[in-house]
């Protein structure tokens, strides 16, 4: 029962951890195409905004950006610019079209066992 629990929070960590770099990429694939790299200190945001927090009431996926990232997402209707999708369309498109299904049906008995030997190998107690 302990390992199960032990396996699955270790499955959920990799799950977000694993999405959260791909976010990222996304992220800094979209900045490098818009060129908006001027200051560098919007590519640092994305570099280190996301945080994995696996602690014991769960795991949680967190991503922390300077505040001007929202405003390049959204429109400019008084300069009719138009919106870099940095934000929104990458973040929520990732975590409801992948993480959620990998979450809900990924965590099978091959995905278990994997966790398993991979945990046994770093030599962490997972049986109590």
């Amino acid at each position: 029962m302990i390992a199960d629990k032990v396996i699955k929070k270790e499955f959920t960590a990799k799950v977000l951890r694993e999405d959260a770099q791909l976010i990222t990429s996304e992220q800094l694939s979209t900045v490098r195409d818009f060129a908006l790299l001027d200051s560098g200190s919007l590519q640092n945001s994305i570099q280190s905004a996301a945080n994995v927090d696996n602690s014991a009431i769960g795991t949680r996926l967190r991503f922390t950006f300077v505040k001007h990232i929202r405003f390049l997402d959204m429109k400019n209707t008084v300069r009719k610019r138009k919106s870099f999708v940095l934000y929104n369309k990458i973040i929520f498109g990732i975590i409801y079209n992948r993480t959620v299904a990998r979450l809900m049906f990924g965590y099978s008995d091959s995905i278990r066992k994997a966790i398993r030997n991979e945990l046994q190998i770093k030599k962490i107690d997972i049986d109590g």
